[in-house]
Order: C-alpha cells, then structure tokens, then sequence
C-alpha cells in the first residue's frame, strides 16, 4: 500500500473514532440529563470556544499593528528619536508619551494611520516644549536615514548605462559621500561623482575611484 494511501486511510479512521467518541459522549450526556441542558451546554462550550478562538486572533492582530507602528515611528526620520508608547486593542492604536511639538505630535498620528493593520489612532501625546529627543535615538535615526541614502545613490549607480564595467562601493556618514572601488574610464569616475552631489542632503564627494585601463 503506498505511503499517501496509508495516511489518507489513518486519517479517515482517526476521524471516525473521533465522532464515534463525539456521539457516545452526546449520547450519555442526554442519557444522564436530558435533551435540554445537553444542547444548553454544547452552545455554552461552543460559545466559549468561538470566544477564545476570536479573542486569541484579534490579539495577534493587535499585536502584529503594534509592532508594525513602533516599526514605523523607528523609520520615520521626524518622529524615530522621540520616545512614543504604542498600545493596540481591537484595531485601535493609542500612542501616549511627550512630544515636543504639536507637529511632532501629528507626525506620530500620521505615521500610525497609514500602518496597515490600524483600523483607527487614538493620539494622547502631549505636547512639552521642554522635551528633548533621546541621544540614542537620533542617532539611530541619522543613521537610518544615512544608509537609505547609501542604498539609494548605489541602486542608482547600477542602473545608469555608461557605468557598466564599474565596482562602486558607496559609502554615506553625514554630508559626506565617500566613493571608493574601480572604474574602467575618467569618464565614469566623474560621472559618478556627478550623480552622487545630485542627491538631496549631500554637500561632500570624497571621489576614490582607480581607473583600471590607466598605467600606474
């Protein structure tokens, strides 16, 4: 007998020992107490059971739009360094916590509204000039936003045509773009120094490039 016959078949007769054992134990409920308080209990169990199973779904739901909007708030370079409280419950986000501006505190509504998963924003945040942004926090929020960067100026390197044939290796800390790697003309070389002082945010290029077809 194959191997797939043999579950399809193991799965069949545990089944019919399941409702066998279902039917005999309905069966000696009514027996013991009548029809009645036997359906009475069933729905009561029943009841319970669909309760617990909704209550244990809308739970990770929740917890998955939590983890979702503190996700998002960390990304977002206006409001990552403040220190926000995310709380889900049935779809509805809270966020409470000190901002130090009203903006900061729309910025943080905002940012939780368009998470998926948030059916609706309880925003609690209050507004405290004397707030500052945790040290921490900016600069993890410097960073991120140094590496978007990052990824963005080497994605856009890779897809300009008259770069083929050069390794660039980009590197963003601040202002400052660092170029580093080979290129198989001068041409190239400044033309990625040219794409790198496009981006927004970029004031520096330290140009490394090493032209392989040029005699050392």
């Amino acid at each position: 007998m194959a191997l797939g016959h043999r579950h399809r078949v193991s799965r069949r007769v545990t089944l019919g020992v399941l409702m066998i054992a279902l039917t005999a134990g309905l069966g000696y409920l009514i027996f013991r107490q009548g029809w009645s308080p036997t359906v009475g209990q069933v729905s009561g169990v029943a009841a319970a059971v669909r309760e617990t199973t909704d209550g244990v779904r809308n739970t990770s739901a929740d917890a998955a739009a939590t983890a979702k909007v503190k996700a998002a708030l960390a990304l977002s370079k206006n409001v990552s360094a403040l220190d926000i409280n995310v709380d889900t419950y049935d779809g509805v986000t809270t966020l409470t916590g000190k901002v130090p501006s009203t903006q900061s505190k729309e910025l943080a509504g905002q940012v939780a509204v368009d998470t998926s998963g948030v059916r609706e924003v309880r925003n609690l945040l209050n507004v405290d000039p004397e707030i500052r942004p945790d040290p921490g926090r900016e600069y993890l929020a410097h960073r991120v936003e140094e590496l978007e960067r990052q990824s963005a100026l080497a994605e856009a390197l890779q897809e300009i045509p008259e770069m083929e044939g050069a390794r660039v290796k980009v590197r963003v800390t601040g202002e400052l773009v660092a170029l580093d790697g080979t290129v198989v003309s001068d041409a190239q070389k400044l033309r990625a120094e040219q794409v790198a002082r496009s981006f927004a945010g970029v004031r520096r290029v330290d140009n490394m490039l090493r032209n392989l077809n040029r005699a050392s």
